[in-house]
Parts: C-alpha cells; structure tokens; sequence
C-alpha cells in the first residue's frame, strides 16, 4: 500500500493506476497460494479464525489497494496539472518581465495575466488623461536627435511618477503624448480628483525639470493636459500575434480632443464637465468654465473647464 501511494509523486495517473491493480492481483494471487495452509492454523478465537480464512476479508483488502491506486493517480494528474498551470502561468510573468517589463507598468502586466484568451472587453468608468508636449515638431527640428530623446526619457522619467502617486496607470507612450487612465485598471474612490492632481503634479514637475534645462542650455517644454470621464473599454486588443492591453472608446477621443484644446484656450489643463463635477466645492473654484466647445468627431458641444487666471499664472503656456 505504501509503495502504491509513493508511484503518486511520478504525477502519472497511468503508473499510479496500474501499480494499484498489480499490488491488488499480487496480494489475492499470495492469498491463492496460502489458502490450502490456512487448516493448519489453530486459534481460540472463533472471529479471528473466521476473518483470517475467509476469502471476503482478502478480496476485500486487495480492492482496496486496487481503489488506492486508482485514487492516488487521479490526485497525481489534478497536481500535475496545476503544476503545469503554475509554471506557466510564471513563465509569462518572465517573458513580460523580459519583453517589456520596464515600459508597462506592474498593474497593467498584472491585469494581462488575469486576462483569458479571447475575455471580452470590460467596460468600466474611468478618467481618461492625455498631455502632448506643445511645438515638439519645432523642436526635433531645431535639436539634435540624441538631445531629443534624452529630452524625453527625462520628462517621462517626471512625469510617471506623477501620475502613479495617484493612483493613474500609463496606459501608453505615442511620440511624445502619455495616455493615462484613472479608475481603470485600479479602483480609485474619487478618480477626477485623482487625475486633476495628478495633473498639477504633472506642471509643477515640468516648470522644475524646465529649469534644469535651461541650466543646460536646453529648451524648455510646454504641455497641454486633457482629462475627461466617461465609460471605457478595457481589454486586449490586436492580432493574434500582437495584442496591446489598453481602454478604446469615446472618453479616449474626447480627452484627446480636449487637450488639442489647451493651446486654443491658452491654458494647460482642460478638463470636461463629467470630470469638473467631481471635483470638491473648494477645488471647483481654481477652474472657469469656458464656452461649449465642438470637438472634431463628436455631434454635440462640450463644456468644458480651464485653470483660471490666478492658478494658469502659474503654468502659462509660452
């Protein structure tokens, strides 16, 4: 019996069945072979006698290895395949980790791995951010390649940081726009809070690393900022062979609209009215509302909300 729950550790479900009904066949075959001598054995015990010639009492134990081996296989194959399932699952979270696990961030790697083949998209309520660096065009022009990128990977470097402390989840890097979500991937109890902080990190952040560049003869940036909320779509999206986790649908075309909207309303953040209603009474009062605005692709106009004068003096655009 002991051998036959040892062949378990094999993780055979074969092996471990037929070392049950070999040991089960073995025991009644010795049985066979042993019975003739069982008149031989004298003993004052009537019930013992009876247990210890009768044949159920054999057959029973031999089924019982037969059960075992049985048993133990199932057990063995059930580990084997969590095992399997274990392994695997960590072997994705390395080549995650090796592909691109220093540009995507630990949250959205996790939600990958949650992730099933084929899920369908889950639609949830989020703040979307966008913010473009203003005149980049201009700059590649007039700046050497080399100093664009480290120009760059130092803002991102800022800015990631910004956006991660409340709560926000880079969504992805395009040329030199960030996409960010608030409320998506991670649960946010106030995610417009969220994000217009994130926000103002984000310009305090960029006025002290544009000192460090003037410092370095390097030009400064200026960026626009728009947030809006709304649902989302949140899923993999892509071939088969290539598929990018990210949040798709109107709020991610609105909020890009919105920030193409900082530069004409001379102001670095843009905010919609979904994301200005839920803002704290005391907050609401650093935003002027400006007028409805038609955004390229939408039927209806926008209300929207820029930084007033007494907080854009701050972050004013050049």
């Amino acid at each position: 019996m002991f051998l036959v729950i040892l062949t378990g550790f094999m993780f055979n479900e074969r092996v471990a069945g037929v070392a049950g009904i070999v040991a089960g066949a073995q025991y009644l075959f010795v049985y066979f072979l042993a019975r003739p001598h069982f008149a031989a054995v004298t003993c004052a015990d009537p019930l013992f006698m009876q247990d210890f010639t009768g044949g159920l009492f054999y057959i029973f134990k031999a089924l019982l290895m037969v059960f075992t081996g049985l048993a133990v296989g199932v057990l063995a194959s059930q580990h084997k395949g969590l095992i399997k399932r274990v392994l695997f699952e960590e072997r994705q979270r390395e080549t995650l980790d090796r592909l691109f696990g220093q540009y995507v961030s630990p949250e959205i790697k996790s939600r990958i791995m949650q992730l099933r083949e084929g899920a369908p998209g889950e639609r949830l309520d989020a703040v979307v951010l966008f913010a473009d660096i203003r005149l980049f065009t201009t700059l590649c022009e007039k700046t050497q390649a080399e100093t664009v990128i480290a120009m760059l990977n130092a803002y991102f470097e800022r800015m990631g940081p910004c956006i991660n402390r409340h709560g926000g989840v880079i969504d992805k890097y395009i040329g030199d726009a960030i996409m960010a979500t608030f409320g998506a991937v991670a649960p946010l109890e106030n995610a417009s809070l969220a994000a217009v902080n994130a926000s103002r990190e984000m310009l305090v952040s960029l006025a002290e690393m544009n000192c460090e560049f003037t410092a370095k003869g390097l030009p400064g940036l200026a960026i626009g900022i728009g947030l809006h909320r709304g649902d989302v779509i949140l899923g993999a999206i892509g071939s088969r062979n290539r598929r990018e986790f990210t949040v798709i649908g109107d709020t991610v075309n609105t909020a890009s609209r919105l920030e193409s909207m900082c530069k004409t309303l001379d102001s670095p953040l843009i905010v919609s009215e979904t994301v200005f209603n839920g803002l704290p009474a005391k907050m609401r009062e650093d935003f002027v509302a400006h007028q409805s605005a038609e955004l390229k692709g939408k039927s209806e106009k926008v209300s929207i909300f820029g930084l007033n004068d007494r907080v854009n003096g701050n972050f004013l655009m050049s």
